[in-house]
């Protein structure tokens, strides 16, 4: 458990393989909670859309597990050292086999019908990424500014050169800024854009790092 509670906090990206996932790609964030806890958001996406979504809180005594397939948070304790068992309330013989390797972070999770042993199903492999602000913004919050940006620059699209009360407070806003190059129309629609572009891109759609 010492091991886990020394990850360090921020983004990290890469794939999974397993008998039950079969190949996938992942993104885990990991932010500091307090001194004794950690918060991890584990997604994996496949060829059919997202596959996985687990939310687990890391502590000082277990894990604290909640994804979709659970109808309430399961609690896995440490037996062998770098083994978390699923308390015997969980549905299924489960286990967690999480790593910690300079930049590289594994999530095994083992499981297996009743009365069998349980066998590994799938392994996320990320690479650290990059860090997370120290209160970053959630995914959804992201997403939805992202939205509200493309709305506004096609609200914009629509009225022509000249831009209405609202428009124009919203092109002085973004001029003080430093996100729009100018007043009219087109710069604000320029900047909009580029703002879109940028959230996308700390939300990692791109591989390029924003600017």
């Amino acid at each position: 458990m010492d091991a886990l509670m020394r990850i360090r906090p921020g983004l990290y990206r890469g794939t999974v393989d397993g008998e039950e996932s079969g190949h996938c790609s992942c993104l885990i964030e990991v932010r500091r909670l307090t001194d004794h806890a950690l918060s991890l958001d584990y997604e994996a996406v496949g060829s059919e859309g997202i596959q996985h979504v687990e939310h687990t809180i890391i502590t000082g005594s277990a894990l604290h597990v909640t994804m979709g397939e659970f109808p309430d948070v399961v609690m896995f304790r440490e037996g062998a050292p770098g083994v978390f068992v699923a308390d015997p309330s969980a549905p299924l013989p489960m286990q967690i086999h999480p790593g910690v390797d300079a930049g590289t972070l594994t999530w095994a999770w083992h499981w297996a019908p009743p009365g069998e042993e349980p066998r590994e199903q799938s392994r996320a492999t990320a690479q650290f990424e990059h860090e997370l602000a120290p209160r970053a913004p959630r995914r959804q919050d992201l997403g939805a500014l992202i939205g509200l940006l493309a709305t506004l620059e096609g609200e914009l699209t629509g009225i022509g050169a000249e831009m209405p009360e609202w428009a124009e407070r919203l092109a002085r806003r973004l001029a003080r800024d430093g996100a729009a190059a100018g007043p009219g129309n087109r710069e604000v629609r320029q900047g909009l854009n580029d703002l879109n572009h940028r959230l996308r891109c700390a939300l990692g759609e791109y591989d390029g790092e924003s600017s």
